[in-house]
């Protein structure tokens, strides 16, 4: 293998690194949020914040993280409209 099919090689898997750890951290980060928000935030907020968690699993192309973070987001909204009906 040549030295720059070696590099190219090298360059292709750092950047598939990187975004692979730029997802993880956007998961991370909404988590935390959505945890704060839990803890403080009206049912709409938390609606919202379970919604961002959803779509961080979603561009992290995370299926399985994405269905459980959906039906989550799903319960917590739902709970908003029923606290809207009292």
């Amino acid at each position: 293998m040549g030295c720059c099919m070696r590099l190219s090689l090298l360059c292709a898997v750092s950047v598939a690194l990187c975004a692979c750890s730029a997802n993880v951290n956007k998961i991370e980060e909404a988590e935390k949020r959505y945890a704060l928000v839990k803890k403080h935030g009206s049912s709409l907020e938390i609606c919202g914040a379970a919604r961002e968690v959803a779509r961080a699993y979603l561009e992290a192309n995370d299926e399985d993280g994405y269905k459980f973070a959906d039906v989550s987001a799903d319960l917590d909204c739902n709970k908003h409209l029923l606290d809207t009906l009292e």
